[in-house]
């Protein structure tokens, strides 16, 4: 029975780690000049239609998108060169309002070429390969060490916490540490999915 408790805690761990590695700034990725939302624009464009790209914006900033989105497909025809400022500002404001509601700020495009954060290639990878466990081993591993590493770091200093102020100190930010670790593990499972959106609230929209 210990065993399997100890298995589900490793397993709703490495849910956990996924669930900040998404949460964090995916920098190079989703802001980069050639990331998944600047391919998706690249479409609409070429389809004249919004709605291919649509997906990376909020229910409650489509009406500017759409907008942008036309302006844009209006100064295009002008010349070659109203067409680059007319893509740049399309992206831009896609990205901005994908960042938006991502609870990020927009801070600028990214070059192309950016390497990708770890947890954004690990993803990406499961998602090809359509198998999650790959994923979810590397995960428990990762969650148990850093788990098993807070805590014997933690019960050390706790052992020699009596010898001086100093040790005192060490003792308590290596507790405060454990416990602000397994804190935020616990709201991340405790909260709803981020950023979640029916399927027949995003329908009535289009």
């Amino acid at each position: 029975m210990r065993s399997i408790l100890q298995h589900k805690a490793i397993a709703i761990g490495a849910i956990l780690v996924v669930g900040f590695a998404l949460a964090a700034p995916a920098h190079g990725h989703c802001d980069a000049v050639d990331g998944p939302v600047a391919k998706d624009l690249e479409r609409a464009i070429s389809e004249r239609d919004v709605a291919v790209a649509m997906k990376w914006i909020a229910i409650e900033d489509e009406e500017e998108a759409r907008q942008v989105f036309e302006q844009a497909m209006s100064v295009r025809a002008i010349g070659d060169e109203a067409e680059s400022l007319a893509d740049r500002h399309l992206l831009e404001t896609f990205v901005r309002l994908h960042r938006k509601s991502e609870g990020e700020p927009y801070t600028g495009l990214k070059p192309a070429g950016q390497p990708l954060p770890m947890a954004v290639e690990a993803v990406d990878a499961a998602l090809v390969r359509g198998s999650v466990d790959a994923l979810i081993v590397d995960l428990q591993r990762a969650v148990e060490r850093a788990v098993r590493n807070r805590f014997e770091h933690a019960r050390t200093t706790a052992a020699s916490a009596e010898l001086s102020v100093e040790s005192g100190r060490s003792a308590v930010h290596a507790y405060v540490e454990l416990v602000h670790f397994t804190e935020r593990l616990h709201e991340l499972i405790s909260a709803d999915p981020p950023h979640a959106v029916s399927l027949d609230a995003q329908s009535a929209h289009h």
